[in-house]
């Protein structure tokens, strides 16, 4: 998990270089590893980013992350998990290992619309094109990486967190009543209204390119998001694939994508682990997970002292079968308890 915060202030004041620090500081909690700053002072376009290092733990996979060519300037959070696969297709002088330079370089190479319709992951980004002068805001297929973005006073901001809006001084915290309204109906705010008025969370499987020209003609409003991916189109597109396979086929394919899926998201510079619950999904993913590993994995899992509610008894007892390094946490009203091992 990595944050990503920035803005364009088309009035381009001169004091935004400790505005951005500030609002990236909000987010260190998101990416105790690393940060960077990077602006572009003559469009009053800043980014800042908090690294979680996972993949290249060197300075080289460091953000923002500018292309080889000069052209795009990125900061992303999140994990392309196919990103070796998309690396065949580009040929460079590579500087880092990162999936983030795969990324962008493939952007670069492919095209922004190819690199979506290629890559598997889960991510949030924010790409600068200094040809265009053209921010592109996007999100992943199914939205587990946050984004939000609005206008407000003469400053687009954007960022994982609300709070790292919050910061600047251009931001109106004005509740949006409509939005309240729904939260109180659903017990949470859809995208892709939020809290604040004005504000936006860009609504998965979309991206939204802004033009800096656009902005100082006053057409924000005109811009809307593209879909670059839809649930719905692509459940249509296969349901018909295994109407005329036996079940032993179907048991096989839902096999062989578990185990694809598993291995793409073991990749990576530093330990992993993975949630145990000791219900089906994640006992089957740490199953799966211990099975490609020569060593115990990492299972980590919540315990509470109401039994009613207590699923980490379930958690051991498939923790002990598949010999897994297993910690838990316990939790009461009153305190949070020690982790044991």
């Amino acid at each position: 998990m990595c944050g990503i915060c920035g803005f364009i202030d088309l009035k381009n004041s001169n004091d935004n270089a400790s505005i951005i620090r500030d609002m990236n500081n909000t987010l260190s909690h998101r990416g105790p590893d690393a940060e960077g700053i990077w602006s572009k002072k003559d469009k009053g376009i800043y980014f800042g980013h908090k690294r979680l290092s996972i993949l290249d733990l060197s300075a080289n996979g460091s953000q923002p992350f500018t292309s080889s060519s000069g052209r795009f300037t990125i900061i992303f959070n999140g994990e392309i998990y196919n990103f070796k696969e998309l690396k065949k297709s580009v040929n460079i002088d590579w500087k880092s290992s990162s999936d983030t330079e795969v990324l962008i370089e493939s952007i670069e190479s492919i095209g922004l619309d190819k690199t979506l319709d290629k890559a598997k992951g889960m991510f949030a980004f924010a790409l600068w094109d200094n040809k265009k002068n053209e921010l592109t805001l996007c999100r992943d297929r199914i939205g587990e990486k946050p984004l939000y973005y609005g206008l407000q006073n003469n400053t687009l901001f954007f960022a994982s967190e609300l709070k790292a809006l919050k910061e600047h001084p251009n931001f109106k915290k004005e509740i949006d009543l409509n939005s309240l309204s729904k939260f109180f109906t659903y017990g949470y705010i859809p995208a892709p209204f939020s809290i604040y008025k004005d504000i936006n969370k860009l609504l998965p499987g979309t991206y939204l390119k802004i033009n800096h020209d656009q902005l100082l003609k006053g057409e924000f409003d005109n811009i809307s998001p593209t879909e670059y991916w839809s649930f719905n189109e692509r459940y249509h597109h296969l349901k018909n694939r295994s109407k005329n396979l036996k079940e032993n086929e179907i048991i096989d394919k839902l096999d062989s994508l578990i185990h694809n899926s598993v291995d793409m998201q073991m990749i990576s510079d530093v330990p992993i682990g993975v949630f145990l619950s000791g219900g089906i999904d994640s006992s089957l993913i740490a199953s799966v997970m211990q099975s490609k590993s020569q060593k115990p994995i990492n299972t980590f899992t919540i315990g509470f002292d109401n039994k009613e509610h207590n699923e980490a008894i379930y958690a051991k007892e498939i923790s002990n079968f598949l010999k897994t390094n297993h910690h838990e946490l316990y939790l009461s009203l009153i305190h949070i308890s020690e982790p044991t091992r």
